[in-house]
């Protein structure tokens, strides 16, 4: 089964700033169909629950009083980097707006609420390295989505023929290519008859028919009905 790397607020686990939890319904989903692997970078980094809030400012992540915790958040990417290269996972799901999970945007830096376009320190790390990252609010069904039938991509004649020999469909005989069939069907077969001399005269198949309308030998359904004038017959008396 595959594994996903999830943060560990997302399944229930209280480790946020607060203590508590984002736990995202959609787990329960997941599960069915890959192995979750909860993993929470600020405390793999070193950080108490609960803990003061930090944000992204420059280059730096600090907390409302400026004080650093760069160091806490980049040991924290780097271990979840190497959960992914343990685990073999390529797909994380993470928590939208934080400094370490966010994916599409993280808070400005100001602690005012302002959300900005970014990604968090811990995404950065897992996305330089190949490893598909999700937001938490982003529509995520297509993970356990059954596969589509692909498209199906066009097979030269002798693929399709050993396609169909593996699955022994095939007949003796490998089908002629469409091309060569309408080629056929474009040449008219001709027969040939002897009269009465003994000469040779090629025979067409529909030689000899008349074609269907006003000149041929059968009736013109399309044709008007007669709306001429009737002319009474009369009587002629003998003399």
């Amino acid at each position: 089964m595959e594994k996903i790397l999830i943060s560990a607020c997302l399944v229930g686990d209280n480790c946020t700033w607060r203590g508590d939890n984002n736990y995202l319904p959609f787990i329960e989903e997941l599960k069915k169909k890959y192995e979750l692997v909860p993993f929470c970078p600020e405390v793999a980094g070193g950080l108490s629950i609960p803990r003061e809030p930090c944000e992204i400012r420059g280059a730096d992540i600090v907390t409302k009083d400026g004080t650093s915790k760069a160091k806490e958040y980049n040991l924290g990417a780097q271990k979840a980097l190497q959960a992914c290269k343990l685990f073999n996972i390529t797909i994380a799901i993470l928590k939208e707006s934080s400094p370490s999970c966010g994916v599409r945007n993280i808070y400005d830096g100001h602690f005012n609420q302002t959300k900005i376009v970014g990604k968090g320190i811990t995404t950065q790390m897992l996305e330089s390295h190949g490893v598909r990252c999700y937001s938490s609010e982003a529509d995520l069904r297509f993970l356990v989505a059954e596969e589509k039938k692909k498209e199906k991509e066009y097979l030269s004649f002798e693929e399709r023929g050993a396609l169909r020999r593996k699955k022994g469909k095939s007949s003796s005989s490998p089908r002629k290519p469409r091309s060569e069939k309408k080629e056929q069907a474009g040449v008219s077969k001709e027969k040939t008859f002897f009269p009465k001399n003994g000469e040779k005269k090629p025979f067409r198949k529909n030689e000899g028919k008349k074609p269907f309308g006003k000149k041929g030998g059968k009736k013109n359904f399309a044709k008007k009905p007669y709306r001429g004038k009737r002319i009474q017959k009369t009587n002629k008396k003998s003399a």
